[in-house]
């Protein structure tokens, strides 16, 4: 049977209130079957930029999804000694799951960036691109963006009417670091496992 899977990529360091509706968002706006929330191990776009162990990362987000069960924890890319590029991660779950059509979330950001992604026309082909848009006076600079991309690489381009984010992840980690309850960006439990793995600590 055929399941529409949105892909939700990212460093997740933390997983926050604003990864969790961007997911919620696309699933109810959409009909998706379920979201994949897809950490990555050691993404391409930040190498040398230390970031928080996998296993960790991983644990909050079971533990800020575990209320949605439409919401799939996916650890394909958790090597964290090898680059994983979107291209090769998509094919390998079109591989996996030939009967399944792919969604994979971006932000306005990252679509006008995508001509540099490795092998662009690649994942046009293996996925429709889902585009958080948060602004709405950008409307119709991402509906040009679109046409073009559809124009260049024939991609299939969706606008996901993206609620505002109140906090990104590293102002999160600078909120912890300065001994700020973080509870009201993340969840009471995410934000007890930061205080008792002592994360984002710096002293």
């Amino acid at each position: 049977m055929c399941k529409k899977i949105g892909i939700l990529g990212g460093t997740f360091d933390p997983f926050h209130n604003g990864h969790f509706m961007l997911a919620k968002t696309a699933y109810e706006q959409f009909a998706l079957d379920e979201v994949w929330i897809m950490p990555n191990g050691n993404p391409p776009h930040k190498r040398n930029i230390e970031q928080t162990d996998f296993k960790i990362r991983c644990d909050m987000i079971r533990i800020a999804i575990k209320e949605a069960p439409y919401m799939v924890l996916c650890d394909y890319e958790g090597s964290e000694d090898s680059y994983h590029f979107t291209y090769q991660t998509l094919g390998e779950f079109k591989k996996l799951y030939p009967e399944n059509d792919f969604y994979f979330i971006i932000g306005a950001d990252s679509l006008r960036d995508f001509p540099t992604w490795r092998e662009p026309g690649i994942i046009a082909k293996l996925c429709t691109l889902m585009v958080a848009c948060r602004d709405e006076s950008g409307i119709d600079d991402l509906k040009t963006k679109i046409a073009e991309m559809k124009e260049r690489y024939d991609a299939n381009c969706l606008i996901l009417n993206s609620p505002k984010v109140d906090a990104a992840s590293s102002e999160i980690r600078s909120f912890v670091s300065e001994g700020q309850d973080v509870s009201a960006y993340v969840g009471e439990e995410v934000a007890d496992y930061i205080r008792n793995e002592k994360l984002y600590v710096t002293s």
